[in-house]
């Protein structure tokens, strides 16, 4: 895989991460440790 795709493959990832992101982070049935690891995951991602 190039770089370039790899770049969009990894963007795309962490864009998926904020959305769980936002969607556990308003539920009242999910841990805030779970929501915030989805924020985790996309920072990295995008680090990357």
């Amino acid at each position: 895989m190039k770089s370039a795709e790899y770049a969009i493959l990894l963007i795309s990832l962490a864009e998926s991460d904020i959305a769980a992101f936002h969607v556990l982070s308003i539920s009242h049935d999910v841990r805030e440790e779970t929501a915030m690891f989805h924020a985790q995951q996309a920072v990295e991602k995008m680090l990357k």
